[in-house]
């Protein structure tokens, strides 16, 4: 049995040296595809992650609020790159609030306005 493979340390040009990147992927391609991931199960039912059965509907508390946000993300030319940034949340988050399977906190929606040029008073009663 080996230990562990070496670090692989830039060269002085800042670079990974070629060998390097050529013995990474004949490691890579001997060991084939990699299998296929199955997500685990949840250990109660009602911990199950969300999917597009828990997303907002017409009619629920919230549904408002989600259709204005993807409405503000479509049309304004913020990209969802610059609302990470400038909302401090993550590109996933982002495009679950869009979809209705999160709900932002009025602190994500005032900066989510703001980056998207609008005023956030407009989405307060949303």
């Amino acid at each position: 049995m080996s230990g562990p493979a070496p670090a692989v340390v830039p060269n002085s040009t800042g670079r990974i040296p070629r060998y390097c990147v050529d013995n990474k992927i004949k490691g890579r391609m001997k060991r084939g595809p990699a299998s296929p991931r199955h997500p685990a199960a949840p250990k109660n039912p009602g911990d199950a992650a969300p999917s597009s059965a828990n997303r907002l509907l017409p009619g629920q508390a919230g549904y408002p609020l989600s259709c204005a946000l993807s409405y503000l993300r479509r049309t304004s030319e913020t990209t969802v790159g610059s609302l990470v940034f400038l909302t401090g949340v993550s590109a996933s988050y982002i495009y679950r609030i869009t979809s209705g399977e999160r709900t932002p906190t009025w602190e994500v929606t005032q900066r989510f306005a703001i980056a998207c040029e609008t005023e956030p008073e407009d989405l307060m009663f949303l």
